[in-house]
């Protein structure tokens, strides 16, 4: 702790290391967890007088090794990693004066160290209690606990489940004084807003339907209400509401349909909207909480997208063989003639919760797709239902089963496209990105509809992802072998149909390199042909801007050979 004219620098713990660590997160918390890039493990009371952190002694936890080849004597990188089945980092949870002393541990003893992971901490309003979010290592429930600051000892308010998976989100948001709280929570298949009071007692729930809360962004006592970002209206977008606490009414705020990315103001009176869609590439404004504009900070420029010819494309909905409706983005040939008949380009993600086909600006993708279509290439965008967005009532069917349903839903909506008559069936490809790099190449293992893929930075088996990230939708590999070994791109590598081309950059801490290698030996010992492309410095993805450019450049030239 520092003294806040940078004077007085003074530890508070001692015991800590390249292996423990002391109110630093670990690379499985950060990325998984506590949100990527994020390494704080450290919370201040409201009071400022004492801090929890979290204590992580990753010295079970086995390493990986990351060499950069770019200098004459090549850079090693060696972290801790653990892939599904390894040992976590073994966390528990301090507390400690900011004048100093020995720190309190909270009372976990409830869950044993080698099967919990403390997801959320954070403080009651008033200081008084440490709160702590508990789950088992499979995530399969999650535990709200209150700490006393002073002894350590907990008491458990409530237990959160689903029939499948429990994802941590932010959270609490407290009311009434403290004695009241707003918890997110999946139980019913969407996510909603539900109150509690301080001993755990369930009070109400402030939202219900087939949609989902998407962000909380603060409560204002005096108006009675809580301000959220929701998907009532359009799955595709996000629009603020703002919802009665005694969850009497919901009450649409933003204007214009698209994506609204809302930052609100802590006294909730103001909110800057970051907004944008298809139609309309971006603006920045300032907003009453009443919705009333009152300043246009910044806005791309009327007509932009149009010197460039970016065009809108058009969203469709489409059934999946049992009638689930699954969103899709067509974006048509320039000059389009629907008398003939072209190459398709697929785009997918497909992961839990990850939907493509939305309302808004697209970035460098948005830009690859465009390029494409003016070339002469038909861009379809079809979101699997696990992928949707639509509650983890449609997410929960991959649940130790990554690939096949996906696939299956992939195909389906191929298949509308195909019978509209100008897609050719004999040219058809896909590609993708981390999941979406899974995808392709599980595709092109697990079915012959496609003449080529382009998989960048993939998972190829799930037992060389990481623990956290994995074991939540898969389990763990020893309880799981089927499953594992089904969803594995490299045990169908012998099934490759299609031209491949593997890419992946040479320092990806995320989904290590050795993804593509042990697929490029599977392939190679099958006797099956693939390209591969590597970016030397990048990491998971490719954001040199050279290399960027030469990778857009680099796949369009092969879709262009092979489609």
């Amino acid at each position: 702790v520092v003294a806040r004219d940078g004077t007085g620098e003074r530890a508070l713990t001692t015991d800590g290391g390249p292996d423990v660590l002391n109110g630093k997160l670990d690379w499985v918390y950060q990325e998984e967890i506590y949100g990527r890039g994020n390494f704080q493990g450290f919370w201040w009371s409201p009071d400022s007088r004492r801090l929890a952190f979290l204590a992580l002694d990753q010295t079970p936890v086995p390493t990986y090794t990351i060499v950069d080849h770019r200098g004459v004597h090549p850079e090693v990188d060696v972290m801790r990693y653990p892939k599904a089945g390894d040992p976590n980092p073994r966390a528990r949870l301090g507390v400690v004066d900011a004048a100093g002393g020995e720190p309190r541990w909270v009372d976990l003893a409830a869950y044993p160290i080698d099967d919990r992971l403390i997801v959320r901490v954070g403080w009651t309003p008033d200081a008084s209690a440490v709160v702590v979010q508990v789950q088992n290592r499979i995530q399969t429930w999650l535990d709200f606990l209150l700490a006393d600051p002073e002894s350590g000892s907990v008491q458990g308010l409530f237990r959160d489940q689903t029939p499948a998976w429990i994802e941590p989100t932010d959270g609490p948001w407290w009311f009434d004084g403290g004695r009241k709280l707003l918890w997110l929570s999946e139980r019913d298949g969407y996510r909603h807003l539900y109150a509690y009071d301080r001993s755990g007692k369930l009070l109400r729930r402030l939202t219900e339907g087939a949609w989902e809360v998407d962000e909380v962004h603060g409560v204002d006592e005096s108006q009675g209400a809580v301000y959220v970002t929701a998907d009532s209206d359009d799955v595709k977008g996000a629009q603020l509401y703002r919802v009665a606490l005694d969850g009497s009414g919901m009450t649409r705020i933003s204007e214009g349909a698209g994506s609204h990315s809302i930052s609100m103001a802590p006294s909730q009176r103001y909110y800057v909207d970051s907004f944008s869609s298809l139609r309309d590439l971006g603006r920045l404004a300032l907003h009453r909480s009443d919705g009333a504009l009152l300043r246009e900070i910044d806005r791309v420029p009327d007509g932009l997208g149009a010197q460039y010819g970016l065009r809108p494309g058009e969203f469709v909905q489409v059934q999946a063989r049992d009638g689930f409706a699954m969103e899709c983005w067509l974006l048509k040939p320039s000059g389009f003639d629907p008398a003939r008949r072209y190459p398709v380009v697929c785009f997918t993600y497909a992961g839990p919760h990850a939907p493509q086909v939305r309302d808004r600006f697209g970035g460098f993708n948005l830009l690859f797709h465009q390029l494409l279509a003016q070339e002469g290439y038909l861009i379809w965008v079809c979101d699997n239902r696990s992928a949707s967005g639509k509650g983890l009532v449609s997410a929960a069917g991959v649940y130790k089963n990554f690939g096949e349903e996906e696939l299956r839903d992939l195909e389906d909506g191929l298949d509308w496209l195909l019978a509209q008559g100008y897609a050719d069936p004999e040219r058809v490809g896909i590609w993708g990105w981390s999941y979406g790099g899974y995808m392709s190449a599980y595709a092109l293992t697990h079915s012959e509809r496609f003449k080529l893929g382009i998989s960048g930075a993939p998972v190829t088996d799930w037992r060389l992802y990481d623990s956290i990230y994995t074991e939540r939708y898969m389990g763990l590999p020893a309880e799981n072998p089927k499953g594992y070994e089904k969803s594995s791109v490299i045990a169908a590598a012998k099934h490759l149909s299609g031209k491949l081309l593997l890419i992946h950059g040479t320092i990806d801490e995320n989904v290590h390199m050795q993804n593509t290698l042990q697929l490029a030996h599977a392939l190679q010992q099958a006797g099956k042909d693939f390209e591969l492309m590597l970016y030397p410095g990048n990491r998971h993805h490719v954001g040199n801007p050279a290399q960027r450019k030469h990778l857009y450049g680099m796949m369009a030239e092969f879709i262009r050979r092979n489609l």
